[in-house]
Parts: C-alpha cells; structure tokens; sequence
C-alpha cells in the first residue's frame, strides 16, 4: 500500500509518503480505506458465514498454488472446469499472470487522462515477501504481532 500510495497523483504534490509515518498510521489503524485489519477480517469473517456469497483468498494463498485456486474460483462462480480442460486451465493462470498482466502497455501508462490512479501503480514485483527489503526485524515483528492479534 505504501507503494501504491507514492503513485497517486496526489502524492506528488506533497512529496512522498514516508515509509516510517504509513507504518505508524498501519499499525495504529489510520490506513487509506479505513483500518486493514478490521477490513480483512470483516470479509474473511463473512466468507466464513456466507461461503457460497464471498470467496476469499489472500495474495499468498493465489501465489503459492495458483491453479488450485483458479479451479477454486470458477466453482465458486458455478462454472467448475471439467478433468479434460486442464489446458484451458493452464491456459487462464498463463495468461492471467503478473508477466503477462504487466507486460501489456496500457497497464505500463502512468499518465492516464481519466483514471486519478496511474494503471502501473497496480503493478510492482508480483512477488511475496519484498517487505524485508523496506522494513527492520523490529517493525516486522511488530507487524506480525498484529496481524497474529
């Protein structure tokens, strides 16, 4: 969040957001789009007891077995795939990934006239765990703290 922040438009006109003030406003629950926390648990809370209403995934869970979940999500949305469309299967994760998804121009653009939100802000490493390159063991721990809370 913190990177997609420092792309808005508007950051431009008051400088970045230093990392130290967005872990200080995370951790405290002042966050764009209310307190993440609150807002994760409410849907994953939800999917618990409406399971058939919302399907819930996090980035970790999509990455680490991607078809998997894709096979998950066409069933959720009652179009389950057959045994013989594995290919077709393969076919959506292939081109529904960050290389692909990235790699198109429009999604490149950072000016776009109509959309507050530069296109690329969307998209970054596609990676898991690049935190440890911006955050201490401290502010990890921290992190976690709260998120095991």
């Amino acid at each position: 969040m913190w990177h997609f922040t420092n792309k808005w438009k508007a950051v431009d006109q008051d400088g970045p957001w230093h990392i130290e003030e967005a872990i200080e406003k995370f951790c405290s629950g002042v966050f764009p789009g209310g307190p993440y926390y609150d807002h994760v648990m409410g849907f994953k809370n939800a999917s618990l007891e409406k399971p058939k209403n919302i399907f819930f995934i996090t980035y970790e869970e999509l990455i680490k077995d991607t078809k998997i979940h894709v096979k998950r999500l066409a069933e959720f949305l009652g179009f389950p795939f057959m045994n013989h469309e594995e290919e077709e299967v393969d076919e959506i994760v292939k081109n529904c990934s960050f290389d692909i998804l990235s790699s198109y121009a429009v999604n490149k653009f950072e000016d776009p006239s109509w959309f507050k939100v530069p296109y690329n802000s969307f998209f970054r490493q596609g990676a898991v765990g690049d935190y440890k390159n911006y955050l201490d063991a401290k502010t990890i721990e921290r992190i976690d703290a709260l998120t095991r809370d």
